[in-house]
Order: structure tokens, then sequence, then C-alpha cells
């Protein structure tokens, strides 16, 4: 990142950012839920979505982290190129390849679009201190970091201000963490679950669990693969195929996703079709025996691991 790149994050982040005084300000009007202690958070997020299974009801659970930050940043006009390579940094290792500008725009606006239906968001909330972290990654010129978390933070204020928050419950982006001392109880209040992963070393401990009522494991790639060609990526072949195989009616059936940005649109689509539907990200990758993100530290992901620990490989979000 050159020196321009640098006072051109320090720009946005002096113009976008939305620090906590300002933000406890704003969520203090909020006429939702605001829970963003997770384990207060979890018990309610399960209570919520055991109601919601049994009334055969739509519920979508979606988290916000830099990398959906930067995907929104692409709905911005005139990407500037510290953003472009923000975004793409990330895209890039989950599609395998990059994709074509006017494409990208257009899946990062159902990206957005899925948020804004979404009935539960975790945003991260009060748990770091996100503008000292801000400032260290611009200062380390890490623009995906810096960048990212930015636009993150400014999309909270942006839907508490223009309404598109209203009545939704506001969580922490963390929260897919705190559920898995709750996964079996969510599992047993379905009648059916459909999983949707990029662990597909996952589909016999599901299948293990669940017996019939697993029904269906959709395997999409996982993050750091690479496709042949553009027609193979994530994008092009993936992504319209899962929809597709969402296209059913999902009432009463619980959606499992961890599948990146892409998942993020697969939550809104089963949703759609009456699941459901959660973004439970990384926490396949603690099911399959991995810590792959840095707040894998905090919690004692040893004691959710459903297969033996392994090296390190791939993220999901």
């Amino acid at each position: 990142m050159t020196g321009a790149d640098m006072d051109y994050c320090r720009r946005e982040f002096a113009r976008r950012f939305c620090g906590d005084d300002e933000l406890q300000a704003l969520l203090s009007a909020h006429d939702g839920p605001c829970m963003p202690d997770g384990d207060s958070a979890a018990a309610a997020v399960c209570a919520l979505v055991e109601q919601k299974l049994r009334a055969r009801e739509p519920l979508s659970l979606l988290r916000v982290g830099n990398g959906e930050g930067n995907a929104f940043s692409m709905l911005l006009p005139d990407p500037e190129p510290p953003r472009l390579r923000a975004f793409f940094s990330e895209f890039n290792s989950q599609n395998g390849l990059p994709a074509p500008l006017d494409d990208v725009v257009r899946f990062c606006r159902e990206v957005k679009d899925a948020y804004r239906a979404a009935d539960i968001i975790g945003f991260r909330l009060f748990k770091f201190d996100e503008r000292a972290f801000i400032q260290m990654s611009i200062d380390k010129a890490n623009e995906y970091a810096a960048l990212g978390l930015t636009y993150a933070r400014e999309s909270v204020k942006e839907g508490l201000t223009t309404g598109w928050l209203r009545g939704k419950f506001i969580t922490t982006a963390w929260l897919h963490l705190d559920l898995l001392q709750h996964v079996e109880r969510l599992l047993d209040a379905a009648e059916s679950v459909i999983v949707i992963s990029g662990r597909s070393e996952l589909q016999p401990a599901f299948a293990a669990r669940l017996g019939a009522r697993l029904t269906d494991f959709i395997a999409v790639p996982v993050q750091g693969f690479r496709p042949g060609d553009l027609a193979e990526s994530h994008l092009y072949k993936d992504f319209p195929q899962v929809k597709d195989r969402l296209a059913q009616d999902l009432r009463g059936v619980l959606v499992l996703v961890g599948a990146g940005l892409f998942g993020k649109v697969y939550v809104a689509r089963a949703r759609d079709n009456g699941a459901v539907a959660i973004d439970i990200g990384s926490a396949f990758d603690i099911f399959a025996g991995l810590k792959t993100r840095p707040v894998h530290a905090f919690i004692p992901c040893e004691d959710y691991y459903w297969l033996k620990p392994q090296r390190d490989s791939g993220v999901a979000d």
C-alpha cells in the first residue's frame, strides 16, 4: 500500500467511522432488541429460533464483518483502487478468481439486500476497540481490514439512521461462536436440517447426529480453492446452483450456512422460501477441528470439535 493509499484509508476512516459514543446514542433509540452481549443474546436467539421452527415461520440471522464491509463499499460510486483491492482480496479467495466488475457489483447488491431482509444482524459492537484496531491496520498498510471495518461500522449507522434496521434484532458479529454451546439444541428443534458449507468432511458427522432429518448437505468451495477457469468458480457455477436447490418449500427447516459472502445470499434465499436460516460461518471450521480465526483463541474450541484437530486449511466467514 503506497503513501497515497494510506492517506485514502485515513480519509475514509475520518469521514465514515462511527465511534462508540455515537453508536451507543443511536442504539439507545433503536425500536427493536439490542443485545451486544453474546452469552445473553445466544440464549434469546435460540428461544426465537425454536419458536419460529415450531410455527413454521421464516427467520434469518446474518453477521457483518470486514469482508461484508468491503462488499458494501462496492456499491458506493466510483470505486477507488484501495477499495477495489480490499474487496477483491477477500472475494478472490472465496471465488477462486477475480470476476468482471459489473458482475461483482450485482453480487454485492445481493449481499446488501440479504442484510436488509435479515431479522437478526450481528455487528462488531463494543467487544474490541475498533477505532484503535483500524488505526493500527492503516499503520500496518492493511487496507483490507482498515477499510472493511470502517465500512462495516458505517453500515450500522446507516441502518439506524435510514430506518432499514427498524425493528430488527441487533447483536454481536461473534454470535455464531456464542451459539456453539447451543448447537445441539438448535438441531433438536428442527423438523429437518439443510447444511451449506465448504467443510464437506462434516457431512458424515451431521448425518450421524440427524439421520433422515438431514435432508441436504450442500458442499460449496472452501475458501482458498482454485478453479480451472472462471466458469468453474463459485460465482458462476455453485452460486446459481445452490440458489436453485433452495427454491422449495422450506417451512420448518433449519438451514445452517457457512460460505463467506456467498453464504449471506444463501441465508436470504432460504428465508425467502420459509426457512429459519443461520449464518454460522467459521463455527463449521471449529466442528472440523480447525482454528482459523484470531477470535477462536478466545473460546474453548476443543470443546466443540466434532472431528480430530487438523492443521488450519481455509476459512469460513
